[in-house]
C-alpha cells in the first residue's frame, strides 16, 4: 500500500453550532471529528470494530494530545489527515494533520487506540486479530508535534464541580464518551480566557471508564494565568482522566 492510500483525508466546514462563541471551532467539535476520521479510516482498511472469534472488539482511546497555530473559523472548510504511525502489541498510535482552507497546516493531533473485548473489556493483541492488515496499513511518518505528555496531577483535594453522566454523554458503547470529558472540563476555566487567548495545547490521559449516574467530581489547578490541570475522578476516588490546557494571547493581541 503507497503512502497516499495509508492517508485518510476528510473535509468539513465550519457550521454555526460547530463553532463556540467566538466564532471558532469548538474544541469539543474538532475532538468528535478526530474520533470520527479515526474510526473511518480504521473501517475503510479493514480494522474496524468488529466480531473475532465470537467475541465483540472495540476500539477506545487512551492518550490524546493536540497542538494548535492558529484556530478554525466560522463557515471555513478545512481538512483532517489521519494515519497510523506505529504499532504495539495491545496499542496504536494515530497521527493527525489539520488544514485550512489556504492550505496551511494549523493543527496537529497524536493519540493512542487500544481494541479491547467488549465484554471483558481487557485489550487484546492487535496483530493476532488483523495480522498483516494493520501492518500494511501504517505510515512510519513521525508526528514533527511534540507528542510527550507530562505528568498533569492536580494537588487541589476539594472539587471544584460535581457532575452525574445522563443519557447525552453516553457512547456507542454505553460509558461517558472521551469528547465529553473534554466539554465538561473546559467548563472549569475562565470563561476571560476565551475571549482574550487561544487554546495551544490540549493534553488529556484516559484512565478508566464512566457510566450512566456515575457522579464525577472535577478539580482544577491553575499552574500559571495561561494553564491549568484538570482532574476528573469517581465518587469513589477512582481518577477517569487527566486533562492540561495551555493558552497563548491571540492573533489579534
Amino acid at each position: 500500500m503507497n503512502h497516499d492510500l495509508k492517508i485518510g483525508t476528510y473535509p468539513f466546514i465550519v457550521e454555526d453550532f460547530h463553532s463556540d462563541f467566538t466564532g471558532k471551532l469548538s474544541m469539543h467539535t474538532l475532538g468528535n471529528h478526530l474520533l470520527n476520521c479515526s474510526n473511518l479510516h480504521s473501517r475503510e482498511r479493514g480494522l474496524g470494530i468488529g466480531v473475532y472469534n465470537g467475541q465483540t472488539y472495540t476500539w477506545v482511546i487512551s492518550r490524546l494530545v493536540v497542538d494548535f497555530t492558529e484556530p478554525i473559523h466560522k463557515n471555513e472548510v478545512f481538512l483532517l489527515k489521519t494515519w497510523i504511525s506505529k504499532v504495539y502489541n495491545s496499542f496504536i498510535d494515530r497521527e493527525y494533520e489539520v488544514i485550512n482552507n489556504q492550505g496551511r497546516t494549523t493543527g496537529r493531533a497524536h493519540s493512542v487506540w487500544a481494541m479491547i473485548d467488549t465484554e471483558q473489556r481487557e485489550s487484546i493483541n492487535l496483530t493476532e486479530v488483523h495480522g498483516d492488515t494493520l501492518i500494511n496499513a501504517v505510515y512510519d511518518y513521525p508526528n514533527p508535534m511534540n507528542t510527550k505528555q507530562g505528568r498533569t496531577k492536580v494537588k487541589n483535594i476539594v472539587p471544584c464541580f460535581d457532575y452525574t453522566a445522563m443519557y447525552s454523554d453516553l457512547d456507542i458503547n454505553g460509558h461517558v464518551n472521551s469528547i465529553k470529558y473534554i466539554e465538561h472540563a473546559m467548563n472549569m476555566l475562565p470563561i476571560e480566557l476565551f475571549n482574550t487567548q487561544e487554546l495551544q495545547r490540549l493534553e488529556i490521559a484516559y484512565a478508566a471508564e464512566s457510566s450512566y449516574a456515575d457522579r464525577l467530581l472535577f478539580y482544577r489547578e491553575e499552574i500559571d494565568p495561561l494553564t491549568f490541570y484538570i482532574e476528573i475522578r469517581k465518587e469513589i476516588g477512582e481518577v477517569v482522566c487527566r486533562c492540561k490546557f495551555a493558552f497563548k494571547a491571540t492573533s489579534n493581541n
